[in-house]
């Protein structure tokens, strides 16, 4: 019932991954399914870090707290702080992504 994954050859993943800086991902349904962890999920996420990749995680799931997520993502493993700088704010904001 799920879509699969197309895996790329080493060249053009090299070449695709040196072209991006940071990597937005959503949480429902690409890190998570509920309070179940998307297998890979967290392992992508050390691997891009690895590699000097800024990780940043959106939601429009207003059922938790910003500080739920935050324990959310560490009973699964993967670590996550909170956008804390005004600046990160203001320039997400201007994407359109509130953070409060």
């Amino acid at each position: 019932s799920g879509m699969a994954c197309e895996y790329l050859d080493e060249n053009i993943r090299s070449s695709f991954l040196d072209s991006i800086d940071t990597f937005l991902f959503d949480c429902d349904g690409v890190i998570w399914h509920g309070d179940i962890p998307v297998e890979g999920a967290s392992r992508t996420i050390r691997a891009l870090r690895a590699l000097g990749k800024r990780v940043l995680f959106v939601t429009n799931n207003s059922t938790k707290s910003r500080l739920q997520y935050l324990k959310k993502f560490d009973r699964m493993g993967i670590e996550a702080s909170l956008v804390g700088s005004e600046s990160e704010r203001w320039r997400i904001g201007r994407l359109g992504w509130n953070f409060s």
